[in-house]
């Protein structure tokens, strides 16, 4: 059976697989099965309450195993954790103390055949907003649009900052990184695009890194990251990431 959670995440749960349904942003999440039949169960009762002993007969006793309130938790957190950096949406899965645990019934999930024909109806997402607003951004700065830039509306986005050189690429951003950020600001692009330093080796490119200080400093923020491969100096196309809630 598949669903598509906050209209932004399919859950595949034969085979136990979270995908991200972003263009922007692709990951995906394999589950394990103990933590896939949770999940199951939580979907199907959507908005109500499931109890714990309930959860340590179905997933784990029906299958041959010892359960415990202790695992039940941990597999709980991994979950959550899951979901959250999918969605960017924190408490999908709520506890009832000393009861049990419920899906959100405020998180829309529908199964994956309707989603087609209720996209008409749905509004448009805030994070899709705020990749659209970054794809802009990035259009106005490359394509030179003379009468946006008539009475410097465009202005700060106009001048960016080398940070610094991977091979053939120079990475740069819109405002200057301290020093002791740098390491945050390498490490989220390595983690984002670990293939960078190859593609850089055999094309020269612009990489462009927008990010909230929040991030700078280790917290959790919004990240933009964009990869526009050079030819004869001018950029043709770019390859754009955007993170609503980024947390290294």
């Amino acid at each position: 059976m598949k669903y598509i959670i906050a209209n932004r995440v399919v859950y595949d749960s034969d085979a136990a697989l979270l995908i991200c349904n972003d263009v922007q942003y692709h990951e995906s999440k394999k589950l394990t099965n103990t933590a896939n039949r949770i999940l199951v169960l939580l979907i199907e009762s959507r908005g109500e309450v499931i109890e714990r002993q309930y959860l340590l007969e179905n997933v784990w006793e029906s299958y041959g195993h010892v359960g415990s309130n202790g695992s039940l938790n941990q597999y709980i957190s991994i979950l959550r954790k899951s979901l959250a950096s999918l969605t960017d949406l924190d408490d999908i899965i709520i506890a009832v103390p000393k009861v049990g645990f419920l899906f959100s019934p405020d998180i829309d999930v529908l199964p994956w055949k309707e989603t087609v024909e209720v996209s008409k109806k749905r509004r448009v997402p805030l994070w899709f907003l705020d990749a659209l607003l970054c794809a802009l951004i990035v259009m106005v700065l490359f394509l030179n649009i003379d009468a946006l830039f008539k009475n410097n509306l465009w202005q700060p986005y106009t001048k960016t900052v080398k940070l610094y050189q991977i091979k053939k690429c120079q990475v740069k951003s819109y405002i200057g990184i301290p020093a002791r950020a740098m390491n945050k600001i390498t490490e989220a692009i390595n983690r984002i695009s670990p293939y960078l330093k190859e593609r850089c080796t055999h094309h020269p490119a612009l990489v462009i890194v927008q990010a909230q200080r929040n991030v700078l400093y280790g917290g959790g923020g919004r990240l933009f990251l964009s990869f526009c491969p050079l030819s004869n100096g001018n950029v043709s196309w770019c390859e754009s990431s955007y993170y609503y809630n980024w947390a290294l």
